[in-house]
């Protein structure tokens, strides 16, 4: 993959660095240039991240749903690491289901590990020392759910759009500290998860598939879009959601 935006000197944390979209966008910052800080619960999985970002990594496992322990965590790992230059919160819960089968726990583990774990990494890394004062990004992994109606999708959709709404609060506290943030929404993307579904035989009914006009997006489609906010490329651009969804969001 050709990288556009250059992340040499830049240290980047990266949550759900183990597999998918948080995979590819750990390994594309290492190939950037930046220092990657992977951080994940299973570290067996960070470690096959590592393989492939090479010398520019450090593995980090973390539980996201300790919420009072992620500012602090986000701090250790600044003074370990040295001050971040971005954060990208890739982690989340997908939850499919209807209405009827929803349960208070289904909407707690969606809100705790896609929105409000992302609002307490923020907090940490705005804390004194963390952040460079020269301009730092942090890029949260929403979802075209999180502004469109999607059934089935309720718990996630709801988190999503949530996670949203902090980030338009954040970007615009976070300023005069120069810590811009912004919001990655991808509509479906072939990650390790699509792949199972495929391999029991199933497929994506015709809707699905007319709703991407581009076709399924790969991981890469939205590394690069978390790229270039990670970049100085992107230094004017503050709360904000990027679709990067092939014409999703267009119809």
């Amino acid at each position: 993959m050709a990288i556009p935006f250059d992340l040499t000197g830049k240290n980047i944390l990266v949550t759900g660095a183990s597999s998918g979209i948080g995979r590819a966008i750990a390994i594309a910052a290492a190939e950037a240039g930046a220092f990657v800080v992977l951080v994940a619960r299973n570290e067996e999985r960070l470690q096959e991240t590592a393989v492939d970002c090479g010398e520019k990594c450090a593995i980090e496992p973390c539980n996201l749903s300790d919420l009072d322990k992620l500012p602090r965590f986000v701090m250790n790992l600044a003074k370990k690491y040295g001050v971040f230059s971005g954060l990208v919160h890739s982690a989340g819960i997908g939850d499919w289901r209807p209405l009827k089968m929803i349960r208070a726990a289904n909407l707690l583990d969606a809100f705790t590990v896609n929105c409000a774990s992302a609002i307490m990494l923020v907090k940490g890394l705005s804390a004194h020392g963390c952040f460079d004062e020269k301009g730092t990004s942090a890029v949260m992994i929403s979802s075209v759910a999180g502004g469109l109606g999607v059934p089935g999708q309720i718990a996630y959709g709801a988190s999503k759009g949530g996670l949203e709404t902090a980030v338009k609060c954040m970007a615009l506290e976070l300023i005069p500290l120069r810590i811009r943030v912004n919001a990655v929404a991808p509509a479906l993307i072939q990650t390790p998860l699509l792949d199972a579904f495929e391999e029991t035989g199933s497929q994506l009914s015709d809707a699905w598939q007319y709703k991407h006009p581009s076709g399924i997006g790969n991981v890469n489609d939205v590394a690069a879009a978390v790229l270039y906010l990670l970049s100085d490329a992107s230094r004017y651009v503050v709360g904000t959601t990027l679709c990067v969804d092939g014409g999703y969001c267009a119809q």
